[in-house]
């Protein structure tokens, strides 16, 4: 018994409710803390996450040149790009297309395209323009192109009739006495199916060459270059890894918690 009386003379006196709101603290403490480890060690978070699964490019190039009739004012045959050309010495349009589509890998690429002409007319009523004329003529009937290579490429020579399309737009003007703005688009249209592990990817170009018809001067405006890049995109689930410093804080308060409940238990009476 003397033994005993020694040993605990040496314990640190501590108010009974200190002791015990150290003891709640610590097991409140030693509870988070193994929550932080399983959570970030044993549970295994699924999240979606946004994943690049196809790239493709679009590249068009279009090169036209404006021929012209005989005739005595001009000595060339044909004209360069980007300027106004007379109407009536003007014989045919010359337009050369060349479309390249590219993809990262596909398996295999279909292609269907097409040209066509629109011709729209407007008129100006109360100073608002407003479409009153709309015709459409195949220009190159539909074709298709499948290739299992990478790239797909077009390449196109068409001949247009501009005098054809100007003398139905002056009779249309002569007939009807109206005042109307016509232009010629020559459009180039394009339907893409890329076979990318087991999945199809659809895609559609279009590019248009702009002709003014129906006056003394005729105007051509359009992109001789253009280049797309796009990307398709697909959600994914994926493990998210724990997080290894709420792991490691986790255990060290995890010890110290211990090591506090032990160390008052011992050395406080």
């Amino acid at each position: 018994m003397a033994l005993r009386r020694k040993k605990g003379r040496h314990k640190r006196r501590i108010r009974s409710s200190t002791k015990r709101n150290i003891f709640i603290i610590c097991a409140l403490l030693i509870l988070f803390s193994i929550y932080g480890i399983y959570t970030s060690v044993f549970e295994k978070k699924i999240e979606e996450k946004e994943q690049v699964i196809y790239k493709y490019s679009n590249k068009y190039q279009q090169q036209y040149q404006v021929e012209l009739k005989d005739n005595k004012y001009m000595e060339e045959e044909s004209l360069n790009k980007e300027q106004l050309y007379v109407t009536d010495l003007i014989k045919k349009l010359k337009v050369n297309l060349n479309y390249i589509y590219e993809g990262t890998n596909p398996e295999k690429i279909n292609c269907t395209y097409s040209v066509i002409g629109k011709l729209q007319s407007t008129y100006s009523s109360n100073g608002k323009e407003e479409e009153i004329w709309n015709k459409q003529y195949v220009i190159l009937e539909p074709k298709e192109k499948n290739t299992t290579e990478n790239t797909l490429e077009i390449n196109e020579n068409l001949d247009i009739d501009l005098k054809q399309y100007n003398e139905l737009v002056n009779d249309f003007i002569e007939k009807m006495q109206m005042a109307i703005t016509t232009k010629l688009y020559i459009e180039f249209n394009t339907n893409i199916t890329a076979h990318v592990n087991g999945e199809m990817m659809l895609d559609q170009y279009t590019n248009r060459l702009e002709v003014s018809l129906g006056d003394k001067v005729t105007k051509i405006v359009g992109d001789e270059e253009d280049s797309k890049e796009k990307e398709v995109n697909k959600k994914i689930q994926v493990t998210k890894e724990g997080n290894k410093i709420v792991a490691v804080i986790s255990s060290v308060v995890l010890i110290i918690s211990i090591y506090v409940m032990i160390k008052v238990q011992k050395e406080t009476r």
